[in-house]
């Protein structure tokens, strides 16, 4: 792994980690990876409770997928919970492991750390280590305080690197795990300050699914960049996809041989209208635009926009839409307390009240979690009946 992401560091690009727990998506990303000849790390977790007997069959279906293609592919045991995981994913063919040390004191992170790299390293195995605390947003709010002595520290980090001799350093600069309610309030100085003084690739923690049109902008942005991917908009633009009820229609398009960029804060109008404007993301933009068009054969015109990025968003698109239409309603998958939905109602209402000639309406799931049923997964998330009922009755 330390030659792949160096290679990456060298060279100005992002490698992209991806957890995998069984054959079929293990083989998904490393379709992708060679389809783009991209290289990849495909990762496997120890903090869920993985028994020592398992590790041997994650080795064994990562190896499967990766040996059989020419694409750099490195096979990541992140997050173990105990010296025996590490040794036994280092047996079994893992070439790059990370024990968790959270929570101990830094002489025992470094301890603990430097002799995983001695034994990994007589094996040609990579290490990737974290200083700094990660706390968990519960519910996908963090109502803990984070405090200096949890980021991650410039001279303790080059510290660390020189005396465990790690191969990448995963960094705490204000980054939270399962925070999908609040904004991470991101600490780019003190990431600066850590890439001057250490030499390693360093490692951001979490998850992200990466749309063609926004990994170059990615790339280039200074500031760490998260992607949200809807799971029911995979597989929409293969060939024979049919579309389930709810789901989205097709998706096919052409995308450009040469590189493209969209800015981040650059809405999309995807469909014009006068009476009526509709603000929706992912997935909820195909319900608007199916709700629109059903609604054009009653007379009632919808403009879609699909702001593309939450942050930063073009709040100026939004507003010229609804000087032009009179009636906004935002629709959301996620909760109508606390959602993105409310942050656009409050801007809309400060800078183009004068403009509405009724309320800012949100279409949004329920104040509930999303039930694991699917039929009861249907009836949490705005469907296009909702949507199109809402129309309706905020064009009246």
């Amino acid at each position: 792994m330390d030659d792949l992401l160096n290679n990456a560091k060298k060279n100005g690009y992002a490698v992209g980690y991806f957890e995998s727990w069984n054959l079929e998506s293990t083989q998904a990303v490393i379709d992708a990876a060679v389809e783009t000849w991209s290289p990849v790390i495909i990762g496997f977790g120890g903090y869920y409770g993985v028994s020592l007997d398992s590790i041997k069959f994650y080795a064994a279906i990562g190896k499967a997928a990766a040996n059989k293609v020419q694409v750099p592919v490195s096979l990541l045991f992140n997050e173990a919970k105990s010296f025996d995981q590490i040794m036994e994913a280092i047996r079994r063919g893992f070439n790059a492991v990370f024990l968790d040390t959270s929570g101990l004191p830094l002489n025992k992170r470094i301890e603990k750390t430097k002799k995983v790299v001695e034994i990994a390293h007589s094996a040609r195995v990579s290490v990737e280590a974290e200083l700094g605390e990660l706390p968990s947003a519960e519910k996908g709010v963090f109502e803990g305080k984070l405090d200096e002595t949890m980021l991650t520290d410039p001279e303790e980090a080059a510290s660390f690197v020189a005396k465990t001799g790690v191969d990448a350093l995963a960094v705490s600069i204000g980054n939270i795990h399962l925070l999908y309610k609040e904004k991470a309030k991101i600490d780019l100085d003190r990431l600066n300050g850590i890439r001057e003084a250490v030499d390693v690739p360093l490692v951001i923690h979490g998850g992200s699914g990466f749309p063609d049109h926004l990994v170059g902008e990615a790339i280039r942005d200074d500031n760490p960049v998260v992607f949200l991917e809807h799971k029911l908009l995979y597989g929409a633009s293969r060939p024979g996809y049919k579309p389930e009820v709810g789901g989205p229609p097709q998706l096919t398009g052409e995308v450009p041989e040469e590189e493209y960029l969209i800015p981040f804060g650059e809405a999309d109008v995807k469909r014009e209208g006068k009476h009526v404007t509709v603000v929706a993301k992912s997935l909820m933009v195909h319900r608007a635009l199916s709700a629109a068009e059903k609604l054009a054969h009653e007379g009632i015109s919808v403009e879609v926009i699909d702001p593309r990025t939450l942050v930063p968003f073009d709040k100026k698109r939004v507003v010229e839409s609804v000087k032009k239409t009179g009636r906004l309603i935002i629709v959301e998958e996620d909760n109508r307390t606390g959602g993105w939905g409310a942050e656009v109602g409050a801007f809309v209402a400060e800078e183009a009240l004068d403009y509405l000639d009724a309320p800012v309406k949100r279409v949004s799931a329920y104040d509930t979690p999303i039930p694991f049923a699917p039929v009861l997964e249907d009836f949490v998330i705005p469907s296009e009946e909702l949507v199109t009922e809402a129309i309706r009755e905020i064009a009246k």
